[in-house]
């Protein structure tokens, strides 16, 4: 499958015990065969979520502040612990 990013990092967002973490994968290997790496309904998601409109794009730090806000959010929604935003800044 050919993922369309124009990144050279794939980033995977993936639940956690304490929240929601971002994981870069360096691009000595192909998205195509990082992508065989994952489990089969990882891939299962990541073809449906591209389906359905969902796009990959690499943020600024003008960004953290809105993904914070939906991190909140969902953490109260789902029940899990969120960092602060000042976690992601220093990143």
């Amino acid at each position: 499958m050919k993922l369309k990013t124009p990144c050279k990092f794939f980033c995977i967002v993936a639940p956690l015990l304490l929240g929601f973490s971002v994981f870069w994968f360096n691009s000595w290997k192909t998205k195509d065969q990082l992508f065989e790496k994952f489990h089969t309904k990882t891939r299962y998601n990541i073809r449906l979520a591209t389906k359905k409109g969902v796009q990959i794009k690499e943020g600024t730090r003008e960004d953290l502040e809105p993904f914070h806000k939906i991190m909140i959010e969902t953490g109260k929604r789902d029940g899990f612990v969120t960092r602060s935003l000042e976690y992601f800044q220093t990143m």
